[in-house]
């Protein structure tokens, strides 16, 4: 055989492979089209037969999600009772990353997160600084009086016609504050009335995430492919800007099956995205195009109902 008839019968070869592909293609469409009339309610019946398929092809598109965990700083003191706990648990507490290296720390999830960092040797015992030492507080309720205005008078010691004394405060207008018991003062929660507390000073860091999505498909609607749960091709890792800790892209694949065709001298787009049909517009049944004219026209009957109903008209 020739070199010529070799190429000939390759020529061919390439000819049939190139026309299943398109045969392929147009099955794929059709496919596609016959499953999204089934699936919708308002498609034309006969969308596969009257179609014509202009072109199907399969688009990789890419996402990118990028998250962003920055941080807010503030310096704190913990003060507890002497009596709660001791010294070496609270220590062992912040024992693995201290406000010196804090840095160090890198949230494991793009999370919401509060971590505290104690500033070693700052550890001490000193003055309460809920009570100034004193072990008890100003009573909130009575303000220090020990006595609180009769509810039953209103302070007056009196009934309401002012013809006899208040039954319930014997007419002095006060009663004992319940609260401090007549004292005027109550016991510190803070040391537990000791007037000494266990401290410790901290840098408190407030992580907040951040995430936002951005696609490269120039055939196929952003939002389509934002909604896609993709396959993940990559993490790459981004220098940190100020008050960031942790800063990442990820990358993912997104295949999409596009599908032009022609109904009735009109141009449509039908797209496949992981197995959901999704489309901007579609030929509608004539019941589909008039369903937005009967919802105004029912909205406008309810309304003349009730205007109706309430006298209006």
């Amino acid at each position: 055989m020739s070199s010529g008839s070799r190429r000939k019968q390759e020529n061919k070869k390439t000819n049939g492979e190139k026309n299943n592909d398109i045969n392929s293609s147009s099955n794929l469409g059709a496919k596609l089209l016959n499953q999204y009339q089934k699936e919708n309610w308002g498609v034309v019946n006969n969308l596969v037969e009257d179609s014509n398929i202009k072109t199907t092809e399969e688009i990789v598109c890419q996402k990118y999600i990028e998250k962003i965990i920055s941080y807010d700083e503030e310096n704190l003191v913990h003060e507890v009772s002497l009596n709660k706990s001791s010294q070496r648990d609270i220590e062992e507490q912040y024992a693995d990353v201290t406000a010196d290296n804090r840095d160090k720390f890198v949230p494991p999830t793009f999370e919401e997160g509060i971590v505290d960092f104690a500033r070693p040797s700052t550890e001490r015992v000193s003055t309460c600084s809920n009570c100034d030492g004193n072990g008890r507080n100003r009573c909130r309720r009575c303000n220090g009086g020990g006595q609180n205005s009769c509810r039953r008078c209103s302070g007056t010691g009196t009934n309401s016609d002012n013809t006899a004394r208040c039954k319930s405060c014997g007419g002095s207008g006060t009663k004992v504050c319940k609260k401090c018991s007549g004292t005027g003062s109550n016991a510190c929660d803070t040391c537990d009335q000791k007037g000494e507390t266990w401290k410790v000073d901290l840098v408190r860091r407030d992580f907040t995430p951040e995430e936002s999505v951005t696609v490269d498909a120039s055939d196929v609607p952003d939002e389509y492919i934002i909604n896609a749960e993709g396959e993940h091709v990559q993490t790459e890792e981004l220098s940190l800007e100020e008050n960031e800790i942790r800063h990442e892209v990820d990358e993912y694949n997104v295949t999409a099956h596009k599908v032009e065709y022609v109904y009735d001298g009109h141009d449509h787009e039908l797209y496949q995205i992981e197995r959901e049909l999704k489309a901007e517009s579609y030929p509608m049944t004539q019941a589909r195009q008039m369903l937005p004219y009967a919802l105004g026209a029912a909205g406008v009957i309810l309304l003349l109902i009730g205007a109706w109903y309430f006298g209006v008209i």
